[in-house]
């Protein structure tokens, strides 16, 4: 059932925020990637099976995969100053998966993992430089769209193959893989250069605190006001942080 929802959903979402990315430019489309869209309505599913203390002990683990991300973010646009989006992916794919393999070691606990995950992306969103102009995006043939989605659809099928053949710590870390970001990462590198792909990797750092402020306020409340209450507490906690971010750029407090 969540493979199901997974491999059908991804690719969707993907399509959606391409087509974002297009009207709104990198900067401004990726606060959109950055949400919850995928990993929030999975836990809510699998909460209704399994628990309330399974969801908040679940949310903490998406923290420690947020710094694992930010290890990804980090090392894909350190390399793609200079080059091309297979070595960028190539190294932001190790980087992942080493800083992953580190903090699950660590046994990080609520507090410590949220407040990691938001030192990472605060970190980086500083470090990630990116210059003043930002390539315009020109017109892209029909099929890309369709080729995004289609390239989603095959890294979640490898991603949940590949999990099911691995012990229990590397396909933790494989589960975690920033899917969407990697698909609309690379096209955006293979077609508008290095450049956007940082300011889009950019924003989406900044767009996850509000991502990691959703999961925090479920584990915090979870087990207290329940399921629905705590998503629904969750939800406004972070579009109130996008809403933010948003009315911060207009002003040119952030870019």
């Amino acid at each position: 059932m969540l493979f199901l929802i997974k491999l059908t959903v991804t690719p969707i979402l993907v399509g959606l925020m391409s087509l974002a990315l297009r009207h709104w430019a990198p900067t401004a489309g990726s606060i959109l990637i950055g949400l919850p869209w995928m990993t929030g309505p999975v836990l809510f599913i699998l909460g209704q099976e399994r628990g309330d203390t399974w969801v908040a002990s679940t949310c903490v683990g998406v923290q420690l995969g947020v710094i694992a991300l930010c290890g990804y973010a980090g090392g894909y646009t350190l390399i793609a100053r200079r080059h091309g989006w297979l070595a960028s992916q190539s190294v932001g794919t190790v980087a992942f998966a080493l800083v992953a393999l580190v903090v699950q070691r660590l046994g990080l606990g609520a507090a410590a993992a949220a407040l990691g995950a938001l030192a990472g992306l605060l970190t980086l969103y500083r470090a990630i430089v990116i210059p003043p102009e930002a390539p315009v995006p020109g017109r892209l043939p029909w099929w890309d769209i369709p080729a995004r989605m289609l390239a989603t659809a095959v890294l979640v099928v490898i991603i949940s193959l590949s999990a099911d053949q691995l012990g229990p710590t590397w396909s933790g870390i494989i589960a975690t893989f920033p899917v969407i970001m990697t698909v609309i990462g690379t096209f955006t590198h293979a077609q508008w250069g290095g450049d956007a792909t940082r300011r889009l990797f950019r924003g989406v750092v900044i767009s996850l605190v509000s991502f990691v402020l959703f999961f925090v306020t479920v584990e915090a409340s979870v087990v207290s006001l329940g399921l629905v209450a705590s998503y629904a507490l969750a939800v406004l906690v972070s579009i109130a942080t996008s809403t933010s971010f948003v009315l911060l750029r207009r002003r040119g407090l952030i870019r």
